[in-house]
């Protein structure tokens, strides 16, 4: 657990990085998005991992009882932590959600005369 914490830091930079790169403009909100997505998701892992080693050096005492009932809530928060980020922060996302469910927005028809 810790490696692939340790990695997905890694691969968090890298990616970050890869943001830098896009045009001036759109790179902004991109890259306040995925710094935000990247921060909570990070916590989360970084939250379960050392409960995880604490849990394992605390074996012999009453607070492993604890942490073993906690670490089920960090495992399943970090499951479902991802999704809901890319719901609350992508405009794409919650497009193709809604029209996944037929939620569409109702669209205006323009109708332009041919002799203009």
């Amino acid at each position: 657990m810790i490696s692939i914490t340790i990695l997905s830091i890694g691969t968090n930079i890298t990616s970050l990085m890869t943001v830098r790169t896009i045009g001036t403009q759109k790179r902004s909100k991109v890259e306040f998005n995925f710094i935000i997505i990247m921060t909570i998701t990070c916590f989360v892992q970084f939250l379960g991992c050392a409960l995880s080693v604490a849990r394992v050096a605390l074996s012999t005492h009453p607070l492993a009882v604890t942490l073993a009932g906690i670490l089920p809530f960090i495992s399943d928060g970090l499951t479902l932590v991802q999704p809901w980020l890319l719901v609350g922060f992508s405009h794409a996302i919650r497009g193709k959600i809604r029209q996944m469910f037929g939620w569409q927005d109702n669209q205006i028809l323009v109708v332009r005369s041919m002799t203009s």
